[in-house]
């Protein structure tokens, strides 16, 4: 019951803050006006660009899988990524794409369950480690521009610490599996917590035995990630958002970090809400064109989210089979 009050909660807060926006008579007519004079051409690049994205995924995690001694086909990883991806998108908090690709790889390999989900663990490390480098690459720690937008810098702000708090959580997580930390006394109504911590050390132990492969998923997130930005960047020039490219990659970070908070179903109406006020307030944007360029960039994501749905039938291989 619990679970579906927090989805409830979710789907209300998207549905108010679409709702906010679609009350505005003006915010219609000019949404309609940009509809008119859109380039359907662009949405078709960006659309290569989502697709390219999920391909790094995929490549990621397959990587990754292979090096924590699970040798699954490419095809297989490929497959499990996009099907993945139909569940991310359609279940709330996004975590049902990790959750489905957990499960049917481990009916291939049953006997591989903690390798299987280390992999999908570092699968998330590597991506939130690219999203980091990309927030640093941005450069948004002040300046003439942001402190003249005091909404806009709050923003900056908040992702910095969401971000922040996410890397020093993780931080602590690694320090508790540590063997000093393991040999501390604890009470006893802590000892499932400390059960659990000795299993973590397992999961950090097999990570750090990976550099390699930690790196390349690191350089996979990377590509994926200025694809990802990209897609956004293609939906702006649809719709006639004269942006540059580099200053699209400059916003996405803080709106990635932000749509991250489990707070909206699938991040809608947040990340509408976020490239209003980061498109208007960092580059003159009109609202309309705004909206409309977040909503062009994630239907693009939706609808290869649906080609994904098309892969789930290809997932049903019999477990007897081997996928070497």
């Amino acid at each position: 019951m619990r679970k579906y009050g927090i989805l409830l909660l979710q789907a209300g807060l998207s549905l108010i803050l679409i709702g906010k926006l679609a009350a505005d008579e003006h915010l219609r007519a000019d949404i309609g006006k940009v509809l008119d004079a859109a380039h359907g051409r662009w949405l078709l690049a960006g659309l290569s660009l989502v697709l390219l994205s999920e391909f790094c995924c995929a490549v990621r995690w397959w990587l990754l899988l292979c090096a924590l001694g699970t040798p699954i086909s490419f095809k297989k990883a490929v497959i499990f990524c996009g099907a993945g991806l139909f569940f991310s998108l359609g279940l709330p908090g996004g975590a049902g794409g990790d959750a489905f690709r957990l499960l049917y790889v481990i009916r291939l390999h049953p006997g591989q369950f903690a390798s299987i989900s280390i992999s999908i663990l570092l699968d998330r490390l590597c991506g939130l480690a690219a999203l980091c480098l990309a927030f640093l690459a941005a450069g948004l720690h002040g300046g003439p521009l942001l402190e003249s937008n005091p909404e806009v810098f709050s923003l900056v702000l908040l992702a910095q610490w969401v971000l922040g708090t996410t890397v020093a959580l993780l931080f602590l997580w690694w320090l508790s599996t540590l063997r000093f930390a393991r040999k501390l006394w604890i009470p006893a109504f802590m000892s499932r917590l400390r059960q659990k911590t000795d299993h973590l050390s397992k999961i950090f132990t097999g990570i750090l035995a990976q550099p390699r492969s930690v790196l390349a998923g690191i350089a996979a997130s990377i590509l994926s990630l200025t694809f990802h930005f990209s897609t956004y960047y293609y939906s702006a020039r649809a719709f006639e958002v004269h942006v540059g490219w580099g200053q699209m990659l400059k916003m996405m970070p803080i709106v990635d970090t932000l749509v991250m908070l489990p707070i909206s179903f699938s991040g809608v109406g947040v990340r509408e809400i976020l490239f209003e006020r980061l498109l208007g307030g960092l580059y003159g944007v009109p609202t309309a064109a705004a909206v409309l360029t977040s909503v062009g960039g994630f239907l693009l994501q939706v609808f290869v989210a649906g080609v994904g749905g098309v892969l789930i039938p290809f997932t049903a291989a019999s477990s007897s089979h081997s996928d070497h």
